[in-house]
């Protein structure tokens, strides 16, 4: 017997990993021979080649050891020829003919010896056409002994093919096959070494702009642009990627986007957002009206359907009397399946009901209540009611009163609706996804998601043959295509009003589609060639295409919208936040990228807004109804920083790390309580700077992290203060009798010095710039730069600038380097870009497939960001500009390459943005030119072989999946047959397919020949892996058998070109039919299981190690005679397997 025991609490490790087999068995690689190159190691091809001459006596070919490389040269010697003085002979030939042109030159090592006197050296065909290579020292094609080589001396000659022009030239080719030589005759040359170098080929590639498409961007005449909205272009900036993943993004938000589908009960307004409705009134329908009023003048029930808003529906009834007798609505000639009803009361309450009930009926007599009573509105406007879900048909409907009105029920206009609004978008084609990976589609509006439910539906067979309309969720993935082959897929969306829906106001303003696929492959993948420049070619156009240069002047709001206001741009000059004077001053955000704009805050009557660097946080002071000081910050909600009557003051600063430092009298709330009358708190290592009042001697103190010193004192009164970004420069203003001076302190040099302004113009500090320059504003509300190295004040006012009302107040911001300017126009909020504006687009490069950006800066490559995509803040600080990047040289690519030796692929990142709505960056191409030494190839340009793996699979019971892992150096075709019991065989639909009789044997002897035959007949890979496991282990298990692949590579060798075959397998563990199975319980019982096959005991212990690994059911079923027991795994203690031997 043999025991084989499992104890539960250790790891029974079965034969369930892959095996990892790398192509061992070659039937052979093959590889293109490069032209002129004989090492002259053996002399068995130059007797062959010249096997008449040397039988004639004419020549003797021999191996010396007076060499130059490797172990022997070859000696030929030319005997005396009777009637000539000379003689020629093949020192090498090669096996197929090439192209001259491919070489830029043959190299050879000749020694002169005994008689030589001269040497010519010629290239000839097949036919023995031949020509004299001519570059000798006077172009006459004779190598002179004495001239131009030297006796007894190993020379190297280096011959220049290209003088060649007697050849006959084939299909643009000149073709060659030996290397003939002609000496003088009764010499002794010595040749080693014949080697040619090739060509330097180079080629230009072209960036598939194409695959860098995100949802607001698009190909229009081939370039690469921002996709237009309703009012421009989208100014958000992008992260661009070559070959990113295969996607279908889409983006509808336009009129014309929203024109291709289709509209029910439904407009499109002019700011592109689609406006669903009620359906039409079908009130006009009606065969007669129905109402309890009689047929007076002013109680006819047409009134109510009259479409006439003024002239009512009166019932007869009055007060106690309406509720439950009054009623108004239609008799039809047909059934109606109503969807909801509008009604517009009187317009006084006392003449209004504040609850119906909707009733139906098919006789005229028998009426029935839909669902329960409804609540009305009794403000005299118009009121939707929904019928949810209505399933009901009738030929008439009603309303009954439900309440009793103070008179007389009055009704203006009821209106009664079978449909509700819907929109049914064009058909997509979505197929070049190919393999869906993930997917979304995003509906945005107005009450969109509360109000309107949505629907796809797809064709896979490119629109013949459609699903359902299935629902679908704002923002999840889309049903129906999870995982599935999209190449002839295509897609539709809807939206409908939901039949429960509340609001009037429903919109759609936009629905954006994006359906990802596997990753492409790398833009490029260049192989053995070497990149040595790459062209960007990008510009700016405007709306109707035409090419223009970027705007340094916008105007974000209007005059409509905006009047004159107090607001504060952040450094980083991508936020303003403005008081609106529209909406009591209310405080208000205008992102200037997106062009977006949104209230920020609803307290009214702002009137001094201070944000900090990347406009993430910012401080308002209101005045009334209580003066305080709020702040709010963009990734929490609005706080109040301090109230305390008339007492905060308007000095007050939001810093980097988005701390509120404010003032309350003479206490400064830092980042530690202070005393003091004026401050300022630098950005970098926040340090407070503040006046302090000692006896009247004013002192200039400085506290960091708890600490504070004095600085200095300073003579006159301090009126306001201002630190430069790392703390090292203070600036304040002093006021002397009138007049208003400017100092700067250096708290490094300890010292003070007066600025160079105007002291009568009173001027007041706004703000310093990263560069230590001020900005200024003196009292004629005029605003300048004032340059701290060249003491010189720069005006930056402009023309169309509005003077604020106070001196106190600002009308202008500047970002903290100086170049954007924004300020009060007549045209609302206009910025400007001081020193006008540059190209905002920027490029990184990937050579190892999108996981290290490069850039080069300053002659030196360095690495700008990690991942997929470049994050926005590398590609922009550290990225190039399209100048930059064309300039880098052969050279500079070359110093790249010698760090990065096996570099062999290219991506490109671009950063793609605007200023302005009217303007797109575009860019026209991308292009990439290489170069590499001449790839010599066979008359037939493509190499083809064949490789295996062969497999004992004797002992395996099972086999789950065989895994090709693909390996090429260059993109290549690969296919797969398995071969078992001497035949070839391929998986095709449901089941095996084997060959008949030897075809595909007879195939694989000529590949190149069959190549189309046997691409139909074989396996790719992913078909292999799709192979399921009871197919691969009815097939294959317990037998030998080889997986045999066919590949065609474009390369000068099928070396780098393999497959790693991975088999996931079960070993067969238990051969023997007398197998008994124990299994020993926590409890000390055992239960013996006889008769089992292996498969079943082999089943069970294979449940059990994976039960280890907590996979798998807790109970296993297990058979006992004609019965079944179930194992709770939990209760096992030891399993137990003794196996007969006999």
């Amino acid at each position: 017997m043999r025991n084989v025991t499992k104890i539960v609490c250790l790891a029974l490790i079965l034969a369930l990993l892959p095996i990892n087999s790398f192509a061992d068995v070659l039937y052979g690689d093959v590889s293109v021979r490069i032209p002129m190159q004989n090492a002259m190691e053996d002399v068995t091809n130059f007797n062959a080649d010249n096997a008449a001459k040397i039988a004639a006596g004419e020549l003797k070919g021999s191996l010396t050891k007076d060499c130059v490389e490797g172990n022997s040269a070859l000696e030929v010697k030319v005997q005396d020829i009777a009637n000539q003085d000379d003689n020629d002979y093949t020192l090498m030939q090669n096996e197929t003919l090439f192209d001259i042109n491919t070489l830029e030159s043959i190299k050879l090592n000749v020694k002169p010896s005994t008689g030589a006197q001269w040497v010519e050296f010629y290239l000839e065909d097949q036919d023995g056409d031949r020509d004299i290579i001519t570059n000798d020292a006077n172009s006459a094609g004779k190598f002179e002994v004495g001239t131009d080589i030297t006796t007894n001396t190993w020379n190297e000659i280096t011959l220049n093919p290209s003088t060649v022009d007697g050849l006959p030239v084939i299909n643009e080719q000149t073709l060659a096959k030996k290397l003939v030589v002609k000496t003088n005759d009764i010499s002794t040359w010595r040749f080693d070494n014949v080697s040619s170098t090739p060509v330097e080929v180079s080629k230009t590639y072209n960036v598939d702009l194409s695959r860098m498409i995100t949802p607001i961007t698009e190909i229009v005449n081939d370039k690469l642009q921002l996709k237009q909205m309703n009012n421009g272009y989208n100014t958000s900036p992008r992260v661009l990627v070559s070959s990113g993943y295969r996607q279908f993004i889409n983006e509808d938000r336009s009129v014309a986007d929203f024109n291709k589908g289709t509209l029910s009960n439904a407009i499109i307004n002019t700011d592109g957002n689609i406006e669903l409705k009620l359906g039409n009134d079908i009130t006009s329908q009606r065969s007669s009206d129905i109402c309890d009023s009689y047929s007076s003048s002013y109680t006819k029930a047409l009134y109510a359907f009259d479409n006439n808003e003024t002239q009512p529906w009166i019932s007869n009834r009055v007060g106690s009397n309406v509720n439950g007798y009054a009623y108004i609505g239609c008799n039809f000639a047909t059934s109606k399946n109503l969807k909801a009803i509008r009604i517009k009361q009187g317009q006084y309450a006392n003449y209004s009901v504040n609850s119906a009930i909707i009733q139906y009926s098919n006789n005229y007599s028998t009426w029935n209540n839909w669902g329960t009573a409804v609540s009305l509105n009794q403000d005299g406007n118009w009121q939707n009611i929904y019928l949810p879900n209505n399933t009901i048909s009738a030929s008439s409907w009603r309303l009954l009163a439900n309440s009793n009105p103070i008179s007389y029920w009055e009704v203006m206009e009821i209106e009664m609706m079978t449909e509700l609004g819907s929109y049914t978008s064009q058909v997509y084609d979505i197929s070049k996804v190919l393999i869906e990976e993930n997917s979304s589609i995003v509906f945005s509006g107005t009450n969109n998601n509360t109000c309107c439910k949505y629907e796809v539906r797809l064709s896979y067979d490119g629109e013949t043959t459609w699903s359902n309309w299935v629902s679908v969720i704002s923002g999840a993935r889309i049903p129906g295509l999870v995982g599935n082959d999209l190449k002839n897929a295509r897609l539709q969306y809807r939206i409908k009003l939901k039949e429960d829906n509340i609001l009037d106001t429903v919109k759609i303003s936009s629905v954006v589609i994006n359906i990802n696929g596997k990753a492409y492959e790398n833009e490029f993948n260049f192989g053995n060639e070497k990149i040595t420049q790459m062209t960007i070619n990008s510009d700016y156009e405007d709306i109707s295409g035409n090419a223009t240069t970027v705007n340094s002047k916008f105007n974000y709001l209007n005059t409509n919208t905006i009047k004159p206001t107090v607001f504060d741009m952040s450094g980083d000059g991508n936020k303003i936040y403005y008081a609106n004077p529209d909406d009591s001053n209310k405080l208000y955000l205008l992102d200037i990228i997106t062009r977006n704009k949104k209230m920020i805050s609803n307290q009214t009557n702002i009137t001094t807004i201070k944000t900090n660097y990347t406009g993430n946080v910012v401080a308002y002071l209101q005045e009334t109804p209580t003066k305080a000081l709020f702040k709010y910050d963009t990734t929490l909600t609005e706080s109040t920083v301090g109230t305390a009557g008339t007492n905060i003051g308007k000095n007050f600063k939001v810093n980097d790390d988005g701390r509120v430092i404010y003032q309350v009298d003479t206490t400064i709330n830092s980042y530690n309580t202070l005393t003091g009358y004026v401050f300022d708190v630098s950005r970098v290592g926040n340090k407070t700077y503040y006046v302090v009042d000692n006896n009247g001697v004013k002192e200039l103190h400085m506290n960091q992290s708890g600490t504070t010193v004095l600085v200095t004192t300073i003579s006159a009164n301090v009126l306001n203060i201002f630190t430069n970004k790392v703390g090292d420069k203070v600036y304040y203003t002093t006021a002397n009798d009138a007049d208003v001076d400017v100092y700067c302190y250096d708290t490094i040099l300890k010292s003070a010095r007066k600025l160079i302004i105007d002291k009568t113009l009173k001027s007041v500090i706004k703000s310093v710039l990263d560069n230590n320059n001020l900005i200024i504003q003196d009292i004629n509300y005029n605003y300048y730069v004032y340059d701290i190295i060249n003491d010189t004040l720069t005006s930056i006012r402009q023309s169309d600038a509005i003077n604020p009302t106070t001196s106190e107040i600002f009308y202008f911001s500047i970002d903290a380097i100086g170049e954007k300017l924004a300020y009060a126009s007549a045209n609302g909020i206009t910025s400007l870009y001081l020193n006008g504006t540059k190209k905002l687009d920027r490029y990184l490069l990937s050579f190892d497939g999108k996981n290290t950006w490069y850039t080069f800066k300053n002659g030196v490559w360095t690495i700008a960001s990690y991942g997929v995509s470049p994050s926005t803040t590398d590609i922009t600080i550290k990225g190039m500009t399209d100048t930059e990047l064309n300039s880098i040289t052969k050279d500079n690519f070359t110093d790249l390459y010698n760090v990065y030796p096996t570099i062999t692929s290219l991506n490109v990142a671009a950063y793609f943005a605007t200023f302005d709505t009217s303007t797109t960056p575009v860019i026209n191409a991308i292009s990439i030119k290489t170069r590499t030494k001449g790839i010599y190839e066979n008359p037939t340009a493509d190499l083809h072989t064949i490789k295996k793996i062969d497999f004992d699979g004797t002992n395996w019971r099972k086999i789950n999946k065989i895994y090709p892992v693909e390996v090429m150096q260059k993109d290549s075709d690969i296919y797969y047959f398995i071969k078992v019991d001497g035949k070839y065989c391929y998986y095709y639909d449901t089941d095996w397919q084997e060959e008949t009789d030897t075809e595909i044997a007879d195939m694989l002897g000529d590949i190149k020949t069959n190549w189309i035959d046997i691409t139909k007949l074989s396996m790719t890979a992913d078909k292999i892996r799709a192979i399921p496991a009871d197919k691969l282990t009815s097939k294959l298990a317990n037998k030998s058998f080889s997986v045999e692949y066919v590949l065609k590579a474009n390369d000068e060798s099928t070396k780098n070109y393999s497959s790693n075959i991975k088999v996931d397998y079960v070993e067969d563990q238990f051969a023997n039919t007398n197998i008994i199975l124990k299994v020993i319980f926590s409890d000390g019982n055992t239960k013996e299981f006889i008769g089992l096959t292996d498969t079943e005991i082999e089943d069970f212990m294979e449940w059990v190690d994976k039960r280890q690994y907590n996979m798998g059911v807790v109970f296993k079923k297990i058979r006992t005679g004609t019965t079944y027991d179930f194992v709770n795994y939990y209760m096992i203690r030891q399993v137990t397997v003794e196996e007969s031997l006999n």
